[in-house]
């Protein structure tokens, strides 16, 4: 059966923005996730290991996005989104680079305590996906 909309939909309406997108805190939505996967496609463990099934081959094989990857995604697109705004309006939100257009110019302030909040999480993001293409 096809089971990728009906999971994907279901972990995509779990809100993670205050997460940051830290392994820390998305940890426990993503053994969840790995738990469900297990108990649908009856993924067990071998007779004599005492290790659980891995669950990357089952994520990839059917295209399932992982927590993680929802977090990348909806931050992704909603930058997206906020490029498309008119200039007077986003420049509340997001600033782009005169100089580079693709580029997010970060916000002043402590990084370190503000990696969780959006308008510092998504130029991150955003940035490292521009400078890979």
């Amino acid at each position: 059966p096809d089971l990728s909309s009906g999971i994907n939909a279901e972990y995509g309406g779990i809100s993670v923005w205050g997460s940051g997108g830290s392994a820390s805190q998305l940890f426990p939505i993503f053994k969840a996730q790995k738990n469900a996967l297990r108990c649908l496609f009856n993924l067990k463990r071998a007779p004599d290991s005492y290790a659980r099934p891995g669950t990357k081959r089952t994520f990839n094989e059917n295209m399932f996005l992982t927590v993680h990857n929802i977090y990348f995604y909806t931050v992704l697109s909603e930058v997206h989104r906020i490029s498309s705004l008119p200039e007077t309006t986003r420049s509340n939100l997001i600033n782009f680079s005169a100089r580079k257009p693709d580029l997010v110019l970060m916000r002043k302030g402590e990084t370190q305590y503000l990696d969780s909040n959006f308008l510092f999480a998504a130029p991150k993001i955003w940035n490292t996906l521009t400078q890979t293409m």
